[in-house]
């Protein structure tokens, strides 16, 4: 042992720290040969289990949350003025989502009902002044009628007590020719009159008899017209003005009832003018102004439209979906489906989620783009010999940071595992295979670090060890390369 001049330090011989470092080499090398046929083994492995499909699986990783969603459209076209809902709130039933204005709305319809409602107001109120005039004309007629009714009748009367006296002065006169004609008769059996005078009283007594019986005629009429003057009959050409204006009267009250008919049917024709009139507004304020809402509770996905933006009647503002109708669509192979059956209970893997129990509601052979419209994301591609199986899970699935606001993990891949399965899918496998790998591979690359200062912690002293972790400090760069 020599005193080093620059140290004032025991220096030791030159050889001693070499056995150390050949030692750490020969592991380190040892470690990258075995890293490499690792690697080599889990690349081979892996490229002949992906040739192979997953005929037999009770696991598959190929598993995607979905819900139906809710299309959330523009009922009119005009220009977005306020949007609220933004993505990922939660909103209410009948929850404001956007207000949509539209300026320019065509009034044509609009005037010309409003045209047709002022033209039947005024034929109604010229059918009514006419009905009016005309009940008016009617009433001056009935008095008019009613005064030269009560003049017929008092003329009646009183032709008729003069025509009663006419008939029983004819009748007295009938009798004083009878008993002229039977004193004839008596003088005339005497021989003391000649027979041509008793012939002569007998044709005086047939002219009276005829003279009361026209007499009685007459009364007779007068008293039938008076009867039917009283009746508002009028007969004869002496009332003949008066029954003119009894048959006017008559046609003036048919004609009153025709415009009290046409006035109703005015009235009907204005009040269904009014509830197109009242529909025409309530629509053009809908186009004039529209506020979107919810239909129901859910959460927003997407918003498809900002302020400001110009929509067309039908195009999609947002997508909501409702968290608690999500499922979950899983991938398996057709050889599966008579141990995935509807009612078949599986467990859900969903990372931050956590394990839930869910069951089999649909198996579907194949769907179509126009079944994947209606869900939030569309089913994922399938394979030859694969099938769809639609799982609802006993709970939402939702991640752990985002309970606080309810989101949910529409979107999120999962793992579904059929309850007592036994085989599992290579993917998965290979998943937690390569987690380990990566683990491993990082535990490796601290490795020959550690192994350096251990070999310098030991050759304290001597001058070429300071070197040495130099060298050893950049194999991990190697190391990783390999990987």
């Amino acid at each position: 042992m020599t005193d080093d001049l620059s140290t004032g330090r025991a220096s030791e011989p030159k050889g001693r720290g070499r056995p150390r470092e050949t030692a750490s080499s020969g592991a380190l090398a040892a470690l990258k040969r075995g890293i490499a046929f690792s690697v080599a083994a889990a690349l081979s492995a892996l490229i002949l289990t992906s040739t192979l499909p997953p005929l037999v699986a009770d696991q598959s990783d190929r598993a995607v949350i979905d819900a139906p969603v809710m299309l959330l459209t523009a009922p009119i076209a005009g220009e977005v003025k306020a949007m609220t809902a933004r993505p990922a709130d939660v909103l209410q039933a009948k929850s404001a989502v956007a207000d949509i204005v539209n300026p320019r709305v065509d009034r044509t319809t609009l005037i010309a009902l409003e045209g047709k409602q002022t033209d039947t107001q005024e034929n109604l109120r010229a059918v009514r002044a006419k009905r009016i005039s005309d009940l008016q004309y009617v009433d001056g007629l009935t008095a008019e009628i009613n005064r030269q009714a009560a003049i017929v009748v008092a003329r009646y009367e009183q032709q008729i007590v003069d025509l009663r006296a006419q008939v029983g002065s004819a009748g007295a006169a009938t009798e004083e020719k009878k008993q002229i004609v039977g004193h004839q008769v008596t003088m005339v059996a005497r021989d003391v009159f000649a027979p041509e005078m008793a012939k002569a009283a007998a044709q005086q007594y047939t002219a009276a008899k005829f003279q009361q019986d026209s007499t009685e005629s007459k009364l007779l009429q007068k008293q039938a017209q008076l009867d039917s003057a009283r009746k508002s009959i009028f007969v004869g050409d002496d009332v003949h003005d008066l029954a003119a204006m009894i048959q006017k009267k008559r046609d003036m009250q048919l004609d009153v009832q025709r415009l009290t008919i046409e006035e109703t049917q005015v009235m009907s024709t204005i009040g269904d003018q009014g509830k197109l009139l009242y529909a025409e507004q309530t629509r053009l304020s809908t186009l004039e102004r529209s506020t979107v809402t919810a239909p129901g509770p859910g959460e927003v996905l997407d918003v498809g439209a900002s302020i400001g933006r110009h929509v067309a009647a039908g195009d999609t503002l947002a997508r909501m979906v409702d968290c608690g109708a999500s499922f979950v669509v899983a991938i398996f192979s057709y050889r599966q489906g008579a141990d995935l059956s509807v009612g078949t209970r599986v467990s859900i893997d969903a990372g931050s989620a956590g394990m839930r129990d869910g069951t089999i509601t649909e198996v579907l052979p194949k769907t179509s783009d126009k079944v994947d419209e209606t869900f939030a994301v569309p089913f994922p591609q399938t394979e030859r010999r694969e099938l769809y199986v639609l799982v609802k899970p006993d709970s939402p699935l939702r991640s752990v940071a985002d309970v606080s606001r309810g989101q949910c993990d529409i979107g999120h891949w999962v793992t579904v595992t059929r309850a007592n399965g036994w085989v599992p899918s290579f993917s998965v496998l290979w998943r937690a295979a390569g987690r380990h790998m990566t683990e491993g591979a990082r535990v490796a690359a601290a490795l020959p670090g550690v192994l350096s200062r251990t070999g310098s912690n030991a050759s304290t002293g001597s001058a070429n060890v300071g070197t040495e972790p130099v060298r050893t400090v950049t194999e991990p760069a190697k190391t990783a390369d390999l990987h």
